[in-house]
C-alpha cells in the first residue's frame, strides 16, 4: 500500500526550481528592454490612451446603465506582441455573452423551436448469438430495449430493425450486440459493434465499418436489484449501461445535433455559470464527432478565460488537456505564462505537452522550452521540452533509458513509460480513460530484453501499471522472443478472466517459446471459466494450423 500511495502522489505539486522562473522572467525582461527608450515612450502614450478611453467608456456605460439588461461577460486572453506576456496582461478583452437567439431558445410556446436535425437511419440488429441462459437473455434484452428507447430520443435518428429497411439507402449506421459467453461471477458480458455503412462503396475487409465505435466486454448485471447509476455514467445495470452507450454513440458516431451544439455554445459562453459547468460544455463539444464546434475562436477564448480566472489546478489541467490539436496562436502566451508561474505539476505537464505537440516551431514557445528543458525540477517535463527542441530525435531512447535506470524511483520510471504509451482522452471508455498513442507500436522493435524485464518487474509491484500494460499488450505482439513471453506470463499471474482473455492472442503470437503454448494449453484445460477455456482451445487450434 505504501508504494501505491507514493505512486498516486507522484504528480503532487512541487515548486519548480527558482532559477527556472528567474531565467524565464529574465528572458522576458531582456526582450522588453530591447525596445529601448522608444518602447518606453510608446508605453507611456499607450497608457494615456487607455486611461482616456476607459474614462470615456465609463461615462457612456453610466449613461446607458440598465441593471436588468446587463449580460454577463466572458474575459478572453490574447497574446502579447513579442515574448511571453506577464500574467497581469493576459486578460485584455471582454466578449459579451450572447444568449440563445429567440427563434432557437427552448420553446416557451409552439412557435419557438430549436434548429432541426437532419434525419439519419440506424439499423439495430437482434442479438447475434443464441443465449440459453434465460436470466442472461432477459438482461441483454433489457439492455437492447433500453438502448432503443434512448436512441429514439436522439433528434433526427430513425431507428430500423429489419435489414430490408435499409435496402436502397446510400448510407446508414449499424449496431450489433453479441454475448460473450455464459454468466460468470454475477455478470454477463457483451460486445457492441457500431459504425457507418455505405452499400455502394467497397471498403477493404480489414477496415470493417466506417467510423466504427467498438465496445468490448461490457458487463451486464442480470440481477433485478441492480442499483442504477447517474444519467450518462457507466453502470452494469442494463438501463444505465444503455444510457451510457447511447451517450457515447451520440457524441462519437452519429451526426452532431445542431440544437445541442447551440445549447453547449451558450452554456460555455455564459460567464454567470460556475467554471465546472462551463468546462462540462467545452468537454462535450470536444467529444462531439469532428470537434469542429470546439475549435471555434469563441470557444477557445472561453477555455483561456477559465484558465486565467480559476484557482483550481485540476480544472486548469483538464482545459489544457482538452486543447490538444488546437493550434490557435492565441494559446502561446498563456501557455508560456503557465510554464513561468504555475506550481502545480500536472498543470505544467499538460502545458508543456501542448507546447511540444502544437507549438514546437513557435519562436516564443521555443524560448521558454529551452529554459524548461534545462532547468525544470521534473525530469519528465524537461524531457518533453527537449523533445520539442530536437524534434523527438532522442525521445524514444530517453524513455527506454529511464525505464531501465535502477537509480530512478519506480514512480519516475512508471510515469515516463505511461506518458509514452498513452494519450489523453476526455471521456471514459468501458475499460477506463486510456487511449493508446501508438508510439509503442512504432518503436517496439527497439524495446530490448532489459526493458522488457523492467516492465515485468514494475508490473509485479504496481497494479495500476499492470493495467497500463494490459491496455497496450497487443502492441507487444510483434516481440516474439523469450523476454516478451516472460512479460506476458508475468501479466498472466493473478489475472482476472477478462484480463486472461486479453492475453490469449498475444501469447499465441509467441511462436518460438514453448512456455506460451504451455500457458494456453493449461488455460484451455483447467480454467474454471468455460467460455475462456473454449477461447483458449480455439486459439490453439488456429495457431496449430499456421
Amino acid at each position: 500500500m505504501e508504494f501505491e500511495q507514493q505512486l498516486r502522489a507522484a504528480f503532487a505539486p512541487r515548486d519548480p526550481r527558482p532559477e527556472l522562473r528567474s531565467r524565464i522572467l529574465a528572458r522576458a525582461s531582456v526582450l522588453e528592454g530591447a525596445k529601448g527608450k522608444r518602447g518606453r515612450a510608446n508605453r507611456t502614450l499607450l497608457v494615456g490612451v487607455i486611461l482616456a478611453f476607459a474614462a470615456a467608456a465609463a461615462m457612456v456605460a453610466w449613461s446607458l446603465k440598465d441593471e436588468s439588461a446587463s449580460p454577463p461577460a466572458v474575459a478572453s486572453i490574447t497574446p502579447a506582441a513579442r515574448g511571453p506576456a506577464p500574467v497581469s496582461q493576459e486578460v485584455q478583452a471582454v466578449e459579451q455573452y450572447r444568449p440563445l437567439p429567440k427563434e432557437a431558445a427552448k420553446a416557451s410556446d409552439s412557435q419557438e423551436v430549436l434548429p432541426a436535425a437532419t434525419p439519419f437511419n440506424v439499423l439495430m440488429l437482434p442479438l447475434q448469438d443464441d443465449i440459453p441462459d434465460p436470466v442472461a437473455r432477459a438482461a441483454i434484452n433489457a439492455f437492447q430495449s433500453a438502448l432503443a428507447e434512448h436512441l429514439r430520443t436522439i433528434p433526427g435518428l430513425v431507428l430500423l430493425s429489419d435489414p430490408k429497411q435499409v435496402e436502397g439507402l446510400p448510407s446508414y449506421f449499424r449496431i450489433t450486440v453479441q454475448q460473450l459467453g455464459k454468466t460468470q461471477n454475477g455478470f454477463t458480458y457483451i460486445d457492441l459493434e457500431s459504425g457507418e455503412e455505405f452499400p455502394d462503396k467497397r471498403w477493404p475487409a480489414a477496415w470493417g465499418l466506417w467510423n466504427g465505435q467498438g465496445m468490448q466486454g461490457l458487463p451486464i448485471d442480470p440481477a433485478s436489484t441492480c442499483a442504477p447509476a447517474a444519467e450518462g455514467q457507466m453502470s452494469p445495470c442494463p438501463k444505465a449501461m444503455a444510457s451510457y452507450v447511447s451517450s457515447v454513440l451520440r457524441k462519437r458516431l452519429f451526426p452532431p445535433d445542431p440544437a445541442r451544439l447551440l445549447q453547449l455554445r451558450n452554456q460555455a459562453l455564459n460567464a454567470s455559470l460556475e467554471s465546472r459547468k462551463r468546462l462540462e460544455a467545452l468537454t462535450e463539444l470536444a467529444e462531439i464527432k469532428g470537434g469542429g464546434a470546439w475549435r471555434e475562436a469563441a470557444m477557445v477564448r472561453v477555455a483561456l478565460n477559465l484558465i486565467s480566472t480559476t484557482a483550481d489546478p485540476g480544472l486548469k489541467a483538464q482545459v489544457w488537456k482538452l486543447m490538444k490539436g488546437i493550434r490557435n496562436p492565441d494559446l502561446v502566451a498563456p501557455l508560456t505564462a503557465t510554464m513561468r508561474n504555475e506550481l502545480d505539476q500536472e498543470v505544467r505537464l499538460q502545458a508543456v505537452t501542448r507546447l511540444q505537440e502544437d507549438f514546437a516551431s513557435d519562436p516564443a514557445a521555443r524560448q521558454v522550452l529551452e529554459i524548461v528543458a534545462r532547468d525544470d525540477s521534473r525530469p519528465l517535463v524537461r524531457a518533453i521540452a527537449q523533445r520539442a527542441l530536437d524534434g523527438g530525435a532522442g525521445w524514444g531512447q530517453y524513455v527506454l533509458t529511464s525505464l531501465k535506470d535502477a537509480s530512478k524511483t519506480d514512480m519516475e520510471r512508471i510515469e515516463v513509460f505511461t506518458y509514452f504509451v498513452s494519450k489523453p482522452c476526455s471521456m471514459a471508455s468501458p475499460g477506463g480513460c486510456f487511449a493508446s498513442s501508438g508510439q509503442l507500436s512504432e518503436s517496439r522493435q527497439s524495446v530490448d530484453d532489459e526493458a522488457m524485464q523492467a516492465l515485468a518487474d514494475l508490473a509485479g509491484r504496481s497494479r495500476e501499471f499492470r493495467q497500463t500494460l494490459l491496455n497496450v499488450v497487443n502492441e507487444l505482439r510483434a516481440i516474439d522472443r523469450p523476454a516478451g513471453t516472460s512479460l506476458l506470463l508475468a501479466l498472466l499471474e493473478g489475472a482476472t478472466t477478462a484480463e486472461k482473455s486479453r492475453l490469449i492472442l498475444p501469447l499465441s503470437s509467441q511462436h518460438t517459446d514453448p512456455r506460451a503454448r504451455a500457458a494456453l494449453e493449461k488455460m484451455a484445460a483447467e480454467d474454471p471459466d468455460t467460455p475462456l477455456r473454449q477461447y483458449a482451445a480455439e486459439t490453439l487450434r488456429g495457431s496449430s494450423g499456421r
